[in-house]
């Protein structure tokens, strides 16, 4: 069974917008809608998925495919899951547009990790319609293929990070290895954590390119199911700075701002976490030395 890669949002207001405050709001709102499609799809909830739909809602898939109706929806859904049963979702709203009364539509990308640790994003477009109620459903949600042609040649500015790569702390040894995807212009990133005193643990990231915003952007997942997402701008030669948002495997909200700054020889990095708080509550700043090492098969994060 193949994945669907689309993004359904809908999302509950108050009245339909029709001035500028009403349509922030209803704007606001159907981005949080989008945490509920993430809460349903990460809780393998197909029915709660099928039900942001209108009665005849409709999926497009950038294959041809069209799958009709709730029940269709659902149980699409239900296969997935029941292929992949610890897949995990984040996604990236793009852009909100009310275009005309009670209709709204939205664009953005879905980025799913499989339990293989595979990674894979997709692009969607979806029409949502106001419900006299004052609710919106998703009439119909449409793959579009992307020109991402642009975003390889962008990220040529992060190729130093392509390689094999060892923190060490405190008797841990967390191992990473980065390459280019093959699905798309995108840097993905694996990790591997041993310690002695603790499981093992797993993590998974993606890097690509934000055309709209012009800026890089990464997606990260650990393999209790918590995830962030990270903006990158430039803080001079042979430095990035990270802004960080996202939440734990234990539903608590992160934020911090993240520092790399890169060695003259490309040979390790300094990784400084700063101002990160877990539900507002502040911790403490670290800072992690990040050095390459020689690829190990043995050791490979990948594997």
């Amino acid at each position: 069974m193949k994945f669907i890669p689309t993004l359904v949002i809908a999302a509950t207001v108050l009245i339909a917008p029709s001035r500028a405050d009403e349509t922030e709001e209803a704007t606001e709102k159907l981005r949080q809608g989008a945490t509920r499609y993430i809460e349903a799809f990460n809780s393998k909830d197909a029915k709660a998925i099928a039900s942001l739909f209108l009665p005849e809602g409709e999926i497009h898939t950038a294959s041809g495919e069209v799958v009709s109706g709730r029940e269709a929806i659902e149980a699409q859904y239900q296969a997935i899951f029941d292929e992949d049963e610890s897949s995990q979702a984040a996604l990236e709203v793009g852009d909100v547009r009310f275009v005309a009364p009670g209709i709204a539509v939205e664009d953005g990308v879905v980025h799913i990790t499989r339990a293989d640790g595979e990674l894979a994003s997709y692009s969607y477009t979806a029409l949502h319609v106001a419900q006299e109620d004052g609710s919106w459903l998703t009439a119909r949600v449409r793959d579009e293929a992307r020109d991402l042609a642009g975003g390889h040649a962008k990220l040529q500015a992060l190729d130093w990070l392509i390689g094999d790569w060892l923190i060490e702390n405190e008797g841990a040894k967390t191992y990473i290895s980065f390459d280019w995807s093959e699905d798309g212009p995108f840097i993905d990133a694996r990790a591997l954590s041993e310690s002695p005193d603790a499981l093992n643990s797993r993590a998974t990231m993606r890097i690509g390119w934000d055309a709209a915003k012009e800026t890089f952007i990464s997606w990260s997942f650990d393999i209790d199911g918590g995830h962030n997402t990270g903006t990158w701008t430039s803080a001079g030669d042979n430095a990035w700075l990270i802004r960080v948002e996202g939440v734990t495997a234990d539903g608590e909200r992160l934020q911090a701002t993240r520092k790399v700054e890169v060695s003259p020889n490309g040979q390790s990095f300094t990784w400084h976490s700063q101002d990160m708080a877990i539900n507002g509550e502040l911790l403490p700043d670290r800072d992690i030395k990040v050095v390459k090492r020689p690829p190990s098969p043995t050791t490979d994060a990948g594997e």
